[in-house]
C-alpha cells in the first residue's frame, strides 16, 4: 500500500488508521507513505506525485512475486 502525505483525495489522516487496523489484525501489509508537501490542492496532483515512487516499487514487487520470491509476511512500513 502507498500513500502521498499530500494528497488531497485519499487523505493519509484515513489511511494511516486502516494499515493499523489490518495490522492489528494479522494481515501481510507493506506500507509506504511518501511524504510530499501540498501541491496545486484540490486538482489531484497531490494523489497523482506519490504514485510515480509507488509504480516504480510496485512493479519490482510483481517482478519478484513472478520470479518466485515470497513476499515478507507481517507488517512494514
Amino acid at each position: 500500500m502507498a500513500q502521498s502525505t499530500g494528497d488531497d483525495f485519499v487523505l493519509v489522516q484515513g489511511v494511516d488508521p486502516m494499515v493499523d487496523k489490518w495490522c492489528s489484525a494479522g494481515a501481510d501489509v507493506t506500507y509506504r507513505r511518501y511524504d510530499v508537501g501540498p501541491v496545486l490542492t484540490k486538482t489531484g496532483t497531490g494523489h497523482l506525485i506519490g504514485m510515480f515512487p509507488a509504480v516504480v516499487e510496485g512493479l519490482d514487487w510483481l517482478d519478484q512475486r513472478f520470479s518466485g520470491r515470497e513476499s515478507q509476511s507481517g507488517c512494514t512500513a
